[in-house]
């Protein structure tokens, strides 16, 4: 009976500080929607919402300059460092979210693929684990969003994690969660092999079996299981049974999302580097391509400083090589026109100097005649 009251007595306790922390408004957003869109949305877990993506700013800024720091006292290069930085956060992220998922599904907490069935919980049926879960997902997504789009200026990605966001925030107000935890374990589970394989390939630089089975597993979730096990039966259920308006605002922002997904998918540049990349250093192309294609397909276009100066030794040395090609007839030319002048200048000095002697021939020939006339007389 002692264990039986005492542990209502802590959780109690540990609620009361979490709701504490969470009805602590850190910006004016709550006072916004309290005041446009009423005290519904205006409680606990949009005030902990965004304290939580505050936390996200402040923790992916310090992870970026220990990693960092890290890293070039190892002595990695550049590039190799921005690779790192971004796959190991990412791989951080989606592991620690693949293992909550699916520890989630597991204890039945919430089911997978609920959205067959469409149970529409109400908000208090929801665990306060799941909660969190939730909010620490969808704000992470709003993190990557806004981090993408200003850090990296890489718009694809910004909209990508926006549909998710979206998506999670749409799955909150229609109260089917469960859906959003389902395609979190989904993503989850690819996107933790293909960071993994670019954290791999940046460390050791090695063109092994690992790489090219993490990419088989990336493409075959995002076109095989996520379209056929998830979105499909979603869209057919909401379109035959809940024909809503925000059910179908819900779905087709999963489609884009899945649109954007595989539009910067390794499947896509790999496709890219087959068609449009060259391995010609001279070739025009090879600003925009990397030196294999695995590497092209799994990672970005460089854009570090090292990179940029040898873009622009390289042109340069193109454009001095083009411009002594242009200027090789005007040389012989000039030449030609130096070799006539100096021609006709030594013609010139040539007849000068013979009329200098012809006179100092006929004046030392009137200087001998006078004097041999004065010596007669």
């Amino acid at each position: 009976m002692f264990i039986h009251y005492e542990k209502p007595r802590l959780n109690s306790s540990k609620m009361s500080y979490i709701n504490l922390f969470l009805k602590t408004e850190l910006t004016c957003v709550p006072k916004l929607l309290k005041n446009y869109l009423g005290n519904y949305y205006n409680n606990a877990l949009c005030n902990g919402a965004t304290w939580v993506f505050a936390l996200w700013c402040v923790l992916h800024i310090i992870f970026d300059k220990v990693v960092d720091a890290f890293l070039r006292k190892v002595r990695y290069k550049e590039y190799v460092r921005l690779r790192l930085r971004s796959s190991l956060w990412y791989l951080g992220f989606y592991g620690t979210a693949l293992i909550y998922s699916g520890a989630a599904l597991a204890q039945s907490e919430v089911e997978l693929f609920n959205f067959k069935r469409m149970h529409v919980p109400s908000g208090s049926d929801l665990p306060m684990q799941v909660m969190l879960g939730y909010t620490l997902i969808s704000t992470f997504y709003l993190h990557s969003a806004l981090w993408e789009g200003l850090t990296k200026e890489s718009f694809v990605a910004m909209f990508h994690y926006l549909f998710l966001f979206t998506f999670l925030v749409s799955s909150y107000i229609l109260r089917v969660v469960e859906i959003s935890f389902t395609l979190t374990a989904l993503i989850g589970l690819a996107q933790v092999a293909v960071e993994f394989t670019r954290s791999c390939y940046m460390s050791s630089n090695q063109d092994n079996l690992l790489p090219k089975l993490a990419v088989g597993s990336f493409v075959a979730t995002y076109i095989v299981v996520i379209p056929l096990t998830f979105i499909a039966p979603l869209g057919i259920k909401i379109m035959s049974d809940y024909p809503n308006i925000l059910l179908l605002f819900l779905f087709f922002n999963l489609v884009f999302w899945l649109i954007t997904e595989l539009y910067q998918s390794v499947l896509s540049k790999s496709v890219n580097h087959w068609l449009y990349h060259d391995r010609d250093p001279e070739s025009e192309n090879f600003r925009q391509c990397t030196n294999s294609l695995l590497e092209c397909s799994l990672f970005k276009p460089r854009g570090d400083v090292s990179y940029n100066l040898q873009i622009l030794r390289r042109e340069i040395k193109a454009r001095e090589t083009k411009m002594m090609s242009l200027r090789k007839p005007k040389n012989k030319g000039m030449v030609a026109i130096k070799r006539k002048l100096n021609e006709k200048r030594l013609s010139e000095s040539s007849d000068s100097d013979s009329e200098k002697s012809e006179d100092g021939d006929l004046k030392t020939r009137e200087s001998t005649e006078e004097e041999t006339a004065k010596k007669t007389v």
